[in-house]
This record gives structure tokens, C-alpha cells and sequence, in this order.
């Protein structure tokens, strides 16, 4: 049997419970850009962490290769955390990837005082061998009021139901919102599709090489960016939904279908207007590809 290391801060105080279990797997498909080579054999181990939450504000989670997956629940919710982590660690024979999986620490750290913050990531305690792989993927289930901060360098990143702000960041991988950050949304990622569906009021929602669609159901007023510098930009609007609009691409077309007043730019490449009642400027914009914006079925504004 084989099981990472949970390591704590002196300062931290998570209250876990820690379930875990391993066995050892051969081929074991993985995430591009992980640093992956075969033939490879694999030690994975799962462990879940169940948190006590009081006093938290936001919860963070960290990893440079693997999947995230957050998802929040009701108003009922119970002031805990479950987290399941599930570590695959590779090398040349069962016991190199034996010993990978043992060099794999997990740190669990609670910061701040008044205003705490629980974060997770993970990293090898001991130097890393030329033969060595792994990932590591989150599953996190929590209160849909605990801000989440998630990040990935290499793997995916998706959101569920939580109503918090949401900070969520990726290098080579997308990132999926669903009915999330009510509160605020930010969702950058350099490589990868851009998913979402947020009532939030501001959003910051960017990729450098992948397509972009988002909803915003919310039908009021509306604000912030949403682009992408090679991939389609697609954005549908609340009937309701108030802002000033920038639409702008250098190579492809602008689209719109929505109610604009006040139009002071249309162009093929440009469209500046007002939109219900106008307010802060939401910028849609890519380099090369189009802009669409449209308005939502009437089934899907909350």
C-alpha cells in the first residue's frame, strides 16, 4: 500500500478526517503536457479531507498538472469541506513509480486570521527523478458561499453552483463555469476554451488561444471583458441585461443581434453602443476570430 504525504501548517487548523486507499495501475491515460512519456507504470492513491470551515472565506486549491472540479452546494449547506484528491504517480518500473507516489506531499494550510483562507497544492518533497510523473486532481464539494480560488497549470478546471466569487485560472487546459460566481468571476487561461454561465454582475474572462462562450443570465446591469486573441468570442445576454458594449476583432466579424441605442461605432470589425440603460462598458474582443453577441432564450435568464 502506498499513500502521499498530508503535511499541515503549524498555523492551520482544518480539523480532517483522511480516508485513503492505492493500488498500482499500468497505461493509465493522462493530461497533455505533463510531462508524460511511456512506457510507463503507475501508483495511484486517493485520499479524501473533510474540512471544518469556520471562519473561512475563501477556499484555494492548487495543482501543476490535473483536473479540478468544484462544485457548491444550497443555502443548507453543512459548515464543511470535502475534498478528494486522486494522485497518479508514474515511472520506469512499479517500484520507481512506487517511490514517486511517496515523494508526493500534499500541504494543507490555513492563512489569515479575521479573513482565513484554506489552501491545498501539492509538490514533491525530495528531488524529482528524470523518470518521474504525476498529477493530481481535486474534487471539491463545499458551501456554494465560500469564495473558490483554483488554479492548474496543465489539466482543466470546472465550477459548479457556486454562488461565491470565483477566481479560476489555467496555463494549458479549459475551464468550464456553470451557474457560478454570482459574485464575481474571473477565469483566465493562455491555452484553452473558455465555458460559462454566470449571473454575475462583473466578469473577467479571457483566453489567449482558444474559443470563448459565455452567458450571462443576469438582467441587469452588466460589466467587464470577455475576449480571446485567437478563437471566436460568442456572448448571449439577458433580455434586461443593461451595459455599454464594445465589440471589437482585427481579423473576422462582429455580429449582433441584441437591442443597442446610442450606436456610435458599426463597423464590420467594430461596434460600440448602449444597451437597455446602459452603465460600465463590457467589452467583447478577440485578435483573430469573430464576435457574436445575442440575447438568451427566454427559457434560460435566473
Amino acid at each position: 500500500m502506498h499513500r502521499m504525504i498530508v503535511s499541515r501548517s503549524a498555523f492551520s487548523v482544518p480539523s480532517l478526517s483522511i480516508v485513503w486507499s492505492s493500488a498500482l495501475l499500468v497505461g493509465v491515460a493522462a493530461l497533455p503536457g505533463c510531462g508524460f512519456v511511456g512506457p510507463t507504470e503507475w501508483a495511484t492513491t486517493s485520499e479524501t479531507l473533510v474540512f471544518d470551515l469556520d471562519g473561512v472565506e475563501r477556499f484555494q486549491l492548487y495543482t501543476s498538472c490535473g483536473k479540478v472540479e468544484v462544485i457548491g452546494g444550497g443555502a443548507g449547506s453543512a459548515p464543511e469541506a470535502r475534498l478528494v484528491v486522486t494522485v497518479k504517480a508514474g515511472g520506469i518500473s512499479q517500484g520507481d513509480a512506487a517511490e514517486c507516489l511517496d515523494a508526493i506531499e500534499l500541504a494543507v494550510t490555513r492563512q489569515g486570521e479575521s479573513d482565513e483562507t484554506q489552501d491545498v497544492r501539492w509538490d514533491f518533497v525530495r528531488s524529482r527523478r528524470p523518470t518521474w510523473t504525476a498529477q493530481v486532481d481535486y474534487r471539491l464539494e463545499l458551501p456554494d458561499t465560500i469564495q473558490v480560488n483554483a488554479k492548474a497549470h496543465n489539466g482543466s478546471v470546472r465550477v459548479d453552483g457556486v454562488s461565491a466569487r470565483c477566481v479560476l485560472q489555467n496555463h494549458n487546459g479549459p475551464i468550464v463555469v456553470d451557474d457560478a460566481g454570482d459574485e464575481g468571476l474571473v477565469a483566465h487561461t493562455h491555452n484553452g476554451a473558455l465555458t460559462v454561465t454566470s449571473r454575475s454582475r462583473a466578469v473577467d474572462v479571457e483566453t489567449h488561444n482558444g474559443s470563448v462562450e459565455v452567458k450571462l443570465t443576469n438582467a441587469d446591469h452588466v460589466s467587464g471583458n470577455v475576449s480571446s486573441h485567437n478563437g471566436g468570442v460568442q456572448v448571449e445576454l439577458a433580455e434586461g441585461a443593461s451595459a455599454n458594449l464594445v465589440c471589437r476583432t482585427y481579423n473576422g466579424r462582429v455580429s449582433s443581434s441584441v437591442p443597442l441605442t446610442g450606436v456610435s461605432i458599426e463597423r464590420r470589425t467594430r461596434l460600440e453602443g448602449t444597451l437597455g440603460s446602459g452603465g460600465d462598458t463590457l467589452e467583447l474582443r478577440t485578435h483573430n476570430g469573430s464576435v457574436a453577441v445575442e440575447l438568451l432564450t427566454a427559457a434560460e435568464p435566473q
